[in-house]
């Protein structure tokens, strides 16, 4: 069985939807015979978890060890999620350790998810590889997402907003509560969540013993300076300061790159090495500068808080008219992200490829929008429009920014 065709058996599990729970993944993982001796670390929040998880990864690589990470979802190719020391999961590794899983679904009496298949198949090839750390993304809330199915001493929980209410709750309350079950006993944990979040937070240290370092009270960040090409800021505990450059654009990774550094610290990582890791980490389509002529931004911004974020940074890059194209999936606050991107010379929206896309046919009554058949007309109405000092900025779900990409590829050189 070659890669395309082992991961179209896999993706047959996608039919299983989206169940929270974590005895599949624990059954797949033991008929797998998973056993690790790598460190686990644990990654949830709202938004910039990804972010804050390759932070990591490339400081605990620049350190000199062999780190595995698991992210989701993909840009452009599955692989993506599965990366071991700067190299995405082999087409080969991947083919026979599905192979490997099929078989043990068989005797499954109810066939997992396959955000569940996944998490197992990544686990099991860090195991191979001997990884000295193990870095997990949660895929959905914390307390019953797959990779809280395997035990950590470590977790960042970056913020909690709202997002994925269907599944989390609808309060910000109830979203804490899941994001927090990746705590466990005795853990040391690492945030930058707020007000009653970061309460329920606290509570669930407090009930576990485990130990919490906060942002913005055990370490902070000062002297932000930031542009269209790198974020410069100084971080701050009460060990001492450190200055860190970063090509991550605006000033909210500002709070994301501090959370891996804390963490970091906790590892006993040097300063030196955790300058060098800031420096060389890149995360693609977060603010990823595409072109500069005209600036063309692509975003995976896909909820309010991320928006918002988002356009705060656009607010701030010079530029003659600012274009919007974007994108999201069908179950996402389509009005208040509307809003919130009202504020451009020219707003775009269109569907993108895939069933979960919303209908844009639904603002057709929002002043001055424009509604396109595609992600890909939707930029080459806007490219048309724009001139050399204009911003194109193309945002929403993975899925938008893949299609972008697509589209600007064929027709665009990327900027060097």
């Amino acid at each position: 069985m070659d890669y395309n065709e082992a991961l179209a058996q896999l993706k047959v599990y996608q039919k299983n939807g989206i169940v929270l729970g974590l005895e599949p993944t624990k059954r797949l993982l033991e008929k797998s015979g998973y056993k690790s001796g790598a460190t686990v670390i644990k990654v949830a929040g709202t938004n910039g978890k990804g972010t804050t998880a390759s932070v990591l990864y490339s400081i605990l690589k620049a350190a000199g060890y062999s780190v595995g990470l698991y992210t989701s979802p993909e840009i452009r190719d599955f692989r993506e999620r599965i990366k071991v020391d700067d190299n995405l999961i082999s087409e080969k590794d991947f083919s026979e350790l599905s192979v490997e899983l099929i078989g043990a679904i068989e005797s499954e009496k109810s066939p997992p998810t396959f955000f569940e298949v996944t998490t197992v198949l990544a686990l099991k090839y860090f195991m191979n590889k001997s990884v000295d750390y193990i870095i997990l993304e949660a895929g959905l809330g914390g307390r019953l997402d797959s990779t809280n199915a395997v035990d950590a001493k470590y977790c960042i929980i970056t913020n909690v907003d709202l997002d994925h209410m269907d599944y989390l709750g609808e309060t910000i309350d109830k979203i804490a509560g899941e994001k927090a079950g990746i705590i466990s006993t005795e853990n040391i944990v690492v945030t930058a969540a707020e007000d009653i979040a970061l309460k329920i937070i606290l509570n669930k240290c407090i009930q576990l013993s485990a130990t919490l370092y906060v942002f913005g009270k055990d370490f902070n960040v000062m002297e932000i300076t930031a542009d269209d090409s790198r974020i410069e800021f100084t971080y701050f505990d009460s060990f001492g300061s450190l200055k860190l450059n970063s090509s991550l654009l605006g000033v909210f990774q500002s709070r994301n790159i501090s959370c891996a550094v804390r963490m970091a610290k906790i590892l006993n990582v040097s300063d030196a090495t955790i300058k060098t890791g800031v420096k060389s980490a890149y995360i693609s389509a977060r603010l990823e500068l595409y072109s500069d002529n005209p600036k063309i931004f692509l975003d995976v911004a896909h909820n309010p808080a991320g928006i918002k974020a988002s356009t705060d940074f656009l607010k701030t890059v010079r530029h003659h008219k600012l274009f919007v194209v974007f994108s999201f999936s069908r179950d996402k606050d389509i009005e208040s992200m509307t809003e919130l991107l009202s504020f451009a010379d020219e707003l775009i929206t269109a569907p993108f490829k895939g069933e979960r896309s919303f209908d844009p046919n639904i603002l057709v009554d929002v002043e001055n929008i424009k509604i396109k058949s595609s992600v890909a007309e939707g930029i080459s109405y806007a490219l048309s429009l724009a001139e050399k000092d204009d911003v194109v900025y193309v945002c929403g779900s993975f899925h938008t920014v893949n299609d972008a990409k697509d589209y600007l590829q064929v027709h665009l050189p990327p900027a060097e």
